[in-house]
């Protein structure tokens, strides 16, 4: 599996000026650390990288300093909870013989036959934490609906198809969405019913 991995260019922070300085004048400060390295203060180019952040997925990156280049991953964000901008932006550094840790963005694939019974979906994560080596971090992890006919179906990590060499490390068993019955039809039909009898 082959995923082209993004060039970020940065520099040495100059840690004289403060992060809100930083950002008004276009760059964004970051942290990369991992692998048995000190943390290192970089900054780079604001709005290049809210670009690659808002366009694409973005794991694998490899950032270009004087002419040497690293191989990170993409480890946290911080961005401001009001107006959603980035405001701070930490690296993990990897090497290609060692499994690293992320999650990675679930696409739910085609129609449900579930839906034509009225059935709704309830979806209750938007990513699974994976384990795998960086060159086969997946993109996205996708769910084929076309397979999911009945109604009340519990849908968790377990019955997920996960690519070559990736494998979840959530725990067995946790429920990723669930295909829930029309409302006001079975539960209501069964507590009618329960009502009647008594």
């Amino acid at each position: 599996m082959t995923t082209k991995i993004p060039k970020i260019e940065v520099k040495a922070r100059d840690m004289s000026v403060n992060p809100r300085m930083l950002r008004r004048e276009g760059r964004l400060p970051g942290t990369v650390y991992g692998n048995k390295m000190d943390p290192v203060s970089i900054d780079l180019d604001n709005k290049s990288f809210t670009y690659l952040y808002k366009t694409q997925t973005l794991h694998l990156a490899s950032l270009e300093k004087e002419g040497k280049s690293l191989t990170v991953l993409v480890k946290n964000i911080q961005t401001d909870p009001i107006s959603q901008e980035i405001l701070n932006v930490e690296f993990l550094q990897v090497t290609k013989d060692h499994k690293v840790s992320l999650k990675v963005p679930i696409v739910l694939e085609g129609e449900a036959p579930a839906y034509k019974k009225g059935a709704t979906l309830l979806q209750l994560l938007t990513n699974l934490d994976v384990s795998c080596l960086p060159s086969n971090i997946p993109e996205v992890i996708v769910f084929d609906m076309t397979t999911i006919e009945d109604v009340d179906v519990t849908i968790s990590v377990n019955d997920f198809t996960y690519p070559e060499g990736v494998e979840t490390t959530m725990a067995d068993g946790t429920a990723v969405f669930r295909i829930c019955s029309p409302k006001g039809t079975d539960a209501e039909g069964d507590e009618a019913e329960a009502a009647t009898a008594g």
